[in-house]
């Protein structure tokens, strides 16, 4: 098979897999009689995104014991993987082979080494792996701030929050989701207002995510009859074509009472904001 071919089926994999259409995505793989490592990576990555952990971590085993080797696409994906898993062992043997080749410290396979470690609850490692890498970004910064609001150390993340801005990282929509839902678990209203003025300053603000993180802050406050925020959540899953009524079901904390009260206000709201 010419290059040229075994890049178009590369494409074709990659778009099934975007609209995922994971059936048709490993047709195309199993038929190809060349392969280069983009093909594993594509198929690997679409695996582990839709979380077939186990099949993408079995395809990355076949893809090594055919000598194709793995790169940071291909090591950031079954990490993540393991981190669907939460499975430690594994992930451990996928450490040895990153310090084995010498990626430990690249910023993508670092931070998904870090990830994995956290999302399996040993955030010991996870925050060595991080402070091993001679440079940070903010998927670094935001994969140490993400393990430690997910294991429960809350009054951390406010602290690692300031330290990301003071070593002049720019929060972006992740950070906001991780810092507001610490706020929310440590009843910390004011805290949470003034990060909420931050995300409206980034342009972060009208993110489903960091919306349904502030609800839930607002929930746990006792504040929630006065939060308009509600009701820009159903606006945003209304105009993105998404069921609101389903979407208002998984907002921890959010009382059924006020959302189908809000539901029909929220929709007609919603229509004239796009109309004007």
């Amino acid at each position: 098979m010419r290059r040229k071919n075994i890049m178009s089926c590369n494409i074709l994999i990659g778009a099934y897999v975007q609209v995922g259409d994971l059936v048709n995505a490993q047709k195309v793989f199993d038929e190809m009689p060349e392969k280069n490592v983009a093909t594993w990576n594509a198929m690997v990555s679409g695996l582990t995104q839709f979380e077939f952990n186990e099949e993408g971590l079995g395809l990355f085993s076949q893809m090594n014991e055919l000598g194709f080797l793995p790169d940071e696409f291909t090591l950031g994906s079954v990490l993540r993987g393991c981190a669907g898993l939460r499975t430690v062992v594994a992930g451990r043997q996928i450490h040895a082979y990153v310090m084995k080749t010498g990626f430990e410290f690249n910023l993508v396979v670092g931070s998904s080494l870090a990830h994995m470690y956290m999302k399996s609850g040993s955030l010991e490692e996870g925050e060595r792996v991080i402070k091993a890498m001679p440079i940070h970004n903010v998927i670094a910064w935001n994969t140490l701030i993400a393990g430690r609001a997910q294991n429960g150390f809350s009054e951390v993340v406010l602290d690692q929050y300031n330290l990301m801005k003071m070593a002049g990282f720019k929060p972006d929509k992740i950070t906001f989701v991780s810092v507001i839902s610490s706020c929310s678990e440590l009843a910390t209203l004011g805290q949470g207002q003034q990060i909420h003025a931050e995300a409206i300053k980034a342009g972060a603000s009208s993110v489903v995510p960091v919306i349904s993180s502030l609800i839930k802050e607002s929930v746990l406050a006792g504040l929630l009859d006065t939060c308009s925020i509600s009701r820009d959540l159903l606006f945003l899953t209304w105009k993105n074509g998404e069921d609101a009524e389903d979407y208002i079901k998984q907002v921890p904390g959010m009382p059924m009472r006020f959302s189908y009260e809000d539901l029909h206000i929220a929709t007609e709201d919603s229509k004239e904001r796009l109309d004007g």
